[in-house]
């Protein structure tokens, strides 16, 4: 019995046998079939229709977070220079990506194209015949001083602005992170809304910032504004584009 299962077993794994089994398999020659083609293609669109969304996320949270960042930045700067009696700048760096803080001591007047305002007046209040005011001639001698003192300071020599140095990480020079860019910046001293090259916004001793609209913006095509309160020194933030105030 064991004699024949062993013949048997033989015969069946013969090589003959094994070979004519091994014809009867179809061979696959080199590629992919379609089946398998479409197959890898909808796991590739499945797993990139997952990753989209967490690529936006992370987009929007570098960028909430650069705003936060150059938000606290303004107001500390705006009460450094009041506290120390310094004249500040932050430097913004649109090309670069990057800003800093410059500090001087020696104080200086803005130079502007723009039409020169005074207690939020343009004009001197004029009696129906023509004579001036009391209230108007009050107002022409408090400019007569104010701009005495604008040609002195014209003047005196231009400030030399410099770099802050301190153990702060605040007076670093700050880089945006890799996916955040400057859309552009306005402040109250320029015609118009800058987009590349440098841009101030400057800082009294007085407790005054330049109004100023900052306009921050991600790959993913998210955009902050900042807004700068010239009085308080206060910077709103808030998702989305808010246009430049007109003057």
């Amino acid at each position: 019995m064991n004699q024949a299962r062993q013949t048997f077993a033989a015969l069946w794994n013969s090589p003959a046998r094994l070979a004519r089994r091994a014809a009867r398999i179809p061979r696959r020659h080199g590629g992919v079939t379609v089946v398998e083609m479409t197959v890898a293609m909808m796991i590739i669109g499945l797993m990139f229709a997952l990753a989209v969304p967490g690529l936006g996320a992370l987009f929007a949270a570098d960028l909430r977070t650069a705003a936060q960042k150059l938000s606290q930045t303004i107001r500390y700067v705006y009460n450094y220079s009041a506290m120390n009696a310094k004249y500040c700048r932050i430097v913004f760096d649109l090309d670069a990506r990057k800003y800093h803080i410059e500090c001087s001591d020696q104080s200086f007047l803005l130079e502007q194209e723009k039409a020169r305002s005074f207690d939020g007046k343009l004009d001197v209040n004029e009696a129906e015949d023509g004579q001036e005011t009391e209230s108007g001639k009050r107002f022409s001698r408090r400019m007569s001083e104010w701009e005495e003192e604008e040609e002195k300071l014209k003047k005196a020599p231009k400030p030399v602005f410099t770099a802050e140095e301190g153990d702060e990480d605040i007076f670093r020079e700050v880089e945006l992170p890799s996916r955040v860019l400057f859309d552009g910046v306005w402040v109250s001293h320029q015609e118009e809304r800058v987009s590349k090259g440098k841009a101030y916004l400057y800082f009294f001793p007085n407790g005054f910032v330049e109004k100023a609209v900052i306009h921050l913006a991600s790959e993913g095509g998210d955009v902050y504004t900042l807004e700068v309160s010239p009085l308080s020194g206060k910077t709103s933030v808030r998702a989305g584009f808010a246009e430049v105030p007109k003057e």
